[in-house]
């Protein structure tokens, strides 16, 4: 995305190589250069370049090293270069561990460098000749401090979710074998999370409590609960432009105090139908509340065909639910200040996704994988509903007297949505080192309309009716792959 107009981008050549020594030293190397595909003279040079290089060298012992990695990026209207150091220390005999990594990274049109680091210590050992309950537990002890400045970006060659924040975790577990005549695995943990931006607003804050139970009969439970003090969300919205992520004037917005309950139960894996479910609940202090479930059926009739289907629903309400961003430049400001308005619904969230996938070997040299998901996603707000509009940092957005355009807020902002993807994977294995792969996919999204279910939904078209508008997407490939190994 550039200056607000998507473009397609084709890789035309890449190279990679990358190798190790008998002594514990590695390194790669990747080489890539693609290009913009666009017909218009919008692009004086089309050409992205991208290199990434990484070092690693085992020191102390064989579970310890340190490293080195460098990014350059280069495109038409920006470069960039990132440059980090990280190393993993074992003593004690693998049980005092350090992880470690700085890393610093610059970008053409921003003056300072933006730097990050983060720091991880932990403990591991068991507890011997104790009279209490803990005996023969192992228990694991860490902390976790991290920090990315407004200025670190990597993004270009490599992915960062945000920046801007600053990381503190630390926790406390224990593990046990064997606790009981009716446990082969028991485990507990309990830890703190807080996040603040470099301005000190908290971004979350929360404890957590987690047990879990392997029985005799390979059945699992679990039990989790999570409490969140209030917080703010300074991200509300985050553009893919990168001056966006780099020069962010999202607003404020502040987050109520919560609680969230979740059990999981599991039958035994090594049988032919394995039953995966887990249900959640939560609810805050301004009354918003919701359930969560997820269902996952693993059948393995015959040992080279295996069937996996999935299925996952939130259902929930939010308040505040942020339908839009209206952006617009005032005539009397000229066109180079925006102004942007932030529009909230008061909406009942419903997000259903299906998953059917089906893997099997005809011989041991073919094998051919299915798999296809069916999504939607509903957000059930009316005219009569509230509409809340966002007047200062740090509060709840405030309610709205008028609604104006609600059949474009429906469509424009993807209040309704499903889709349906397919994708089919033909694999062979010549030898241990020849793998040829042909791969279709196929993809249909509709924006704007409800569907009772997957039949309608596939046999829907576009209907260019006013006063029902819709949107629908379509996409289908091809894809052919090959990959050998030149030495063991």
């Amino acid at each position: 995305i550039y200056d607000n107009q998507l473009y397609n981008v084709s890789i035309n050549d890449a190279f990679r190589i990358n190798g190790a020594s008998s002594n514990g030293f590695h390194y790669g190397l990747l080489i890539a250069q693609s290009e913009i595909d666009d017909n218009s003279d919008n692009f004086e040079n089309i050409d992205i370049k991208n290199i990434a290089g990484r070092l690693k060298q085992k020191v102390i012992n064989d579970n310890s090293y340190v490293g080195f990695i460098s990014t350059f990026y280069k495109d038409f209207n920006n470069s960039s270069r990132v440059y980090a150091a990280d190393g993993i220390f074992n003593f004690m005999n693998n049980k005092l561990k350090i992880d470690t990594q700085i890393a610093s990274s610059s970008i053409s049109d921003i003056n300072d460098n933006g730097f990050a680091q983060s720091y991880e210590v932990s403990y591991t050992d068991i507890i011997r000749n104790s009279n209490n309950f803990l005996d023969n537990n192992i228990f694991d002890i860490w902390i976790n401090y991290e920090t990315y400045d407004e200025d670190f970006y990597i993004n270009h060659t490599g992915y960062l979710q945000r920046n801007d924040y600053i990381f503190l975790n630390f926790g406390l577990a224990f593990t046990e074998n064997n606790p009981n005549q009716f446990s082969i695995y028991r485990a507990f943990n309990i830890q703190f999370k807080e996040t603040e931006n470099m301005k000190s607003d908290r971004l979350n804050s929360s404890i957590s409590f987690n047990w879990q139970n392997t029985f005799i009969n390979n059945y699992f439970f679990g039990f989790s609960y999570l409490h969140t003090l209030p917080h703010f969300d300074d991200w509300l919205f985050l553009d893919y432009d990168y001056n966006y992520f780099i020069n962010n004037n999202s607003p404020i917005i502040k987050k109520s105090e919560s609680n969230e309950v979740q059990i999981s139960f599991q039958t035994d894996p090594t049988y032919k139908l394995f039953l995966d479910y887990s249900l959640g609940y939560f609810q805050n202090k301004i009354n918003d509340n919701g359930i969560s479930y997820y269902i996952n059926l693993n059948y393995k009739p015959i040992e080279w065909l295996s069937i996996d289907l999935d299925y996952k629903l939130d259902d929930y309400s939010d308040k505040y639910n942020l339908l839009k961003i209206r952006r617009y430049y005032p005539p009397d400001l000229g066109n180079t200040i925006r102004e942007d308005e932030y529009l909230f619904s008061d909406s009942e969230i419903f997000k259903k996704q299906i998953t059917l996938s089906l893997f099997t070997y005809f011989t041991n040299q073919f094998s051919i994988e299915l798999f296809s998901r069916y999504f939607v996603y509903e957000n059930d707000f009316s005219p009569n509903a509230p509409y809340y509009k966002l007047s200062d940092n740090y509060i709840y957005p405030d309610l709205e007297d008028e609604i104006t355009n609600y059949e474009n807020d429906r469509l424009l902002y993807g209040v309704d949505y499903s889709s349906l993807e397919f994708n089919c994977i033909f694999k062979w294995e010549f030898d241990r080192k020849i793998n040829l792969y042909i791969i279709y996919s196929s993809f249909k999204g509709v924006n704007g309309m409800k569907f009772d279910n997957i039949a309608k939904f596939i046999e829907y078209e576009f209907d260019n009716d006013l006063s029902n508008p819709s949107e629908i997407f379509y996409d289908k490939s091809i894809f052919v792959k090959f990959d050998f190994l030149l030495n063991n």
